[in-house]
């Protein structure tokens, strides 16, 4: 055991285990902080995968994929940019020839 996780509260009753969370556009939120604090009261929203979903049919991509796409990259796919993916286009990751 580590001393972090020593010196970590129990989860509150109810919430099991977690890890560290990652706010999209700022930082990242230690798990004891999560664990005895946001958990008990946070808002969760689920991701869903596309999977094997057909491709679009449009230009801009929908909500849900504009979601999924700006949770999984977290920052700007540019080498180098840091910049939070919310900002950034969804678009040409891979540049157009």
């Amino acid at each position: 055991m580590t001393p972090a996780e020593a010196l970590a509260p129990d989860p509150p009753r109810g919430v099991s285990a977690c890890g560290p969370a990652a706010v999209l556009g700022g930082g990242v939120i230690p798990a004891p902080l999560v664990a005895a604090r946001l958990a008990r009261s946070a808002h969760i929203e689920w991701i869903v995968h596309p999977g094997a979903a057909a491709p679009e049919l449009r230009y801009r991509p929908s909500n849900l994929l504009a979601t999924f796409v700006r949770c999984r990259d977290m920052t700007c796919r540019f080498p180098g940019c840091d910049e939070p993916a919310q900002y950034c286009d969804l678009d040409h990751t891979i540049a157009y020839p």
